[in-house]
């Protein structure tokens, strides 16, 4: 039996994008809210979030790399975001829970977004791209509401599985993107079970494995078979295929004979700040 690409998600709200003409009503795609991280009360937590959500002191960009199978040439940056260092709030798990509990999920997303784009803003070599994740509803107001304007290098990465209805909303949101040269990804296929219906909707530029399924390449028997699978039916939708959590040379041999393009994890190099990745790029480059 062929492992089935999948997309899931909890259903959306009935109300499109469209018809909040481009805006992000509050409570539209909102995800339930988290408690307050162990440690933090929540009088804490609203005012820890307050701060950082005021200004780009304290959140901090880190960037990983993502690199061509086949060589190992660096192609572009996973911007990920993390709290003060040292702080409660330093883990990107902790920081996000904290803003989910005070209700603020999608101005953090949005303030991340923002700094990874501005501090990212003409410094990427040609050929370079930089991959910003998003939830459903920060991605439903991202051509309005972040600094994408001239940017031939922003890749957005939905960081929540869809059902099909929540595809369709989002579908007029991705084409206001692509208006502005912004392409899309998917994050996390191949774990479960649904089909192509979402991919096909969206029409991403990249499709991430998700790291489950990266876990189990080059393990031999029937689930190399159904890798290959899904990777190829991602192929056939015009996607290129990213396998992100690549630990071991084993899963780098085999993602590339599954005829997986590009690729990101611990084997090729860990997130570091902005400047120290692009400092090493360079210097690679030279």
């Amino acid at each position: 039996m062929r492992m089935p690409l999948v997309l899931l998600a909890r259903p959306l709200a009935a109300d499109t994008w469209a018809a909040h003409g481009g805006q992000c009503p509050p409570d539209w795609l909102q995800s339930a809210p988290h408690s307050p991280p162990c440690g933090v009360s929540g009088e804490n937590t609203a005012a820890l979030v307050a701060d950082l959500l005021a200004g780009p002191q304290g959140m901090r960009t880190l960037l990983q790399p993502i690199v061509r199978l086949h060589d190992r040439a660096i192609v572009g940056y996973e911007a990920l975001s993390r709290g003060p260092q040292g702080s409660v709030l330093e883990s990107p798990d902790r920081l996000f829970a904290a803003a989910s509990a005070c209700g603020r999920t999608l101005d953090m997303e949005l303030h991340s977004a923002t700094l990874a784009l501005q501090r990212t803003q003409g410094r990427l070599p040609p050929g370079c791209f930089l991959s910003v994740n998003l939830g459903p509803q920060a991605l439903a107001c991202a051509a309005q509401r972040l600094p994408l304007g001239g940017r031939q290098d922003v890749l957005l990465e939905l960081t929540e599985h869809l059902p099909l209805d929540g595809a369709l909303e989002l579908s007029e949101a991705v084409s206001s993107l692509r208006a502005q040269n912004v392409g899309l990804a998917l994050d996390d296929t191949g774990c479960g079970f649904a089909d192509l219906d979402t991919a096909r909707v969206l029409q991403p530029d990249i499709a991430k494995l998700c790291i489950t399924v990266v876990r189990h390449a080059g393990q031999g028997g029937p689930l190399d078979a159904d890798i290959a699978h899904t990777v190829a039916q991602l192929h056939q939708l015009g996607c290129r295929v990213l396998a992100e959590g690549v630990e071991t040379q084993a899963q780098h041999e085999a993602l590339h004979a599954y005829g997986v393009e590009l690729a990101q994890g611990w084997l090729y190099g860990r997130p570091v700040a902005v400047d120290t990745a692009l400092r090493s790029l360079s210097q690679i480059r030279r």
